[in-house]
């Protein structure tokens, strides 16, 4: 526990399942929204790439369906980490939900846990 907290390394490291969404990330305050592409979910957020960074710590509010039959999900969230894929020319960035996204976090853990299982 304190060792964990001293390093900023997460006690536990959600599940997560690769999958292939469009996902549309909004900046807060700013107008213009890119379409990416999540590659893996987990309860706590998703890995997206994207053909324009994003800044590392920047508040933003994704749009995605985890299935064609789903409803459409917004969530805030964080960028966490942004690097570059130099073979496709695309941004990948790990997204991070907000703590307070509990409706959306419910969701996701509920498809992750569906995938997995089979």
């Amino acid at each position: 526990g304190y060792v964990l907290r001293l390093l900023s390394i997460p006690y536990r490291v959600e599940v997560r399942c690769r999958v292939s969404l469009d996902v549309i990330v909004g900046e807060t305050g700013e107008a213009k929204s890119l379409i990416g592409y999540a590659e893996n979910v987990s309860e706590g957020g998703m890995l997206v790439s994207l053909p324009e960074p994003l800044d590392a710590g920047a508040t933003v509010l994704l749009g995605f369906r985890l299935s064609h039959d789903s409803p459409f999900l917004t969530v805030n969230a964080e960028i966490v980490r942004v690097t570059t894929r130099n073979e496709d020319g695309l941004y990948v960035a790990a997204i991070q939900f907000n703590e307070s996204e509990a409706k959306a976090r419910e969701a996701v853990l509920r498809f992750v846990e569906r995938a997995l299982a089979g």
